[in-house]
């Protein structure tokens, strides 16, 4: 008859036998499912960054979006990526603009950890409700053009003003999101040497200018395709096809 001093060490054994085989599984696993505090969750969207996903904090239960996007492309550094972070950060203090909590770094992968906006973005809002109330587009759209104030204010604009990149919490407010083609303005916007050269952001929200492939102002284009949003929430569809 086995004593106990034995079975403690056999079930002890099992034990390690059995955690170093969930870390083998881990370790081996591509769809890394825990980055830091979070446990990921569904695939929820994709775009230039990376993956996008719902997670959640293993601790505190709270729910938050996390984009995973990789380091370094073949071209170098990820430019949208330390633009992305760069701007959330800049821009966070403000009300309108999605609020980033941290960056996790590891060798090959950058996650950034995100508030979560229940309602999803304006252009699913849209989708479900056709056109909106006057009273309901004008508190949305003061509140946009407060955050894009906001960042044309800072020298900035954001390059892709769009139903998709603006989101919504559970109140309705919104929230600004995707700052990967966000720039840097020449203060001397009208002169030679002020105008932007780089083509980028969703064909149906550009500017004539970017559709012509001409140099252009940065917040000027901002403010057309804000003119867009405001057209396609009261109207209930878009001024131009894509």
């Amino acid at each position: 008859m086995l004593n106990r001093s034995v079975i403690d060490e056999r079930a002890i054994y099992t034990k390690r036998a059995e955690d170093y085989a969930e870390l083998v599984r881990r370790f081996g696993d591509p769809g890394l499912r825990e980055v830091g505090n979070y446990r990921l969750g569904d695939e929820i969207g994709s775009g230039a960054f990376g993956k996008v996903y719902i997670a959640h904090h293993k601790l505190l239960g709270s729910k938050v979006v996390v984009k995973k996007g990789d380091r370094v492309t073949p071209s170098g550094c990820n430019d949208n990526l330390m633009r992305e972070y760069y701007y959330l950060k800049e821009f966070g203090a403000h009300p309108n603009v999605t609020k980033l909590y941290e960056l996790i770094l590891t060798e090959t992968s950058a996650f950034m950890v995100l508030e979560f906006c229940p309602e999803g973005d304006l252009f699913e809002y849209l989708s479900r409700h056709k056109r909106l109330p006057l009273e309901e587009s004008l508190r949305m759209f003061v509140q946009l053009a407060s955050a894009v104030h906001y960042m044309h204010r800072s020298g900035c604009c954001h390059r892709d003003l769009k139903l998709e990149n603006v989101l919504l919490d559970k109140k309705h407010n919104v929230k600004l999101s995707d700052f990967g083609f966000a720039r840097e303005f020449p203060m001397a916007q009208h002169g030679p040497r002020g105008l932007l050269n780089d083509i980028c952001g969703t064909s149906a929200y550009m500017a004539p200018e970017l559709l012509r492939k001409t140099p252009y102002v940065g917040t000027k284009t901002d403010i057309w395709a804000l003119g867009v949003i405001l057209y396609t929430l009261v109207a209930g569809e878009m001024p131009f096809d894509d």
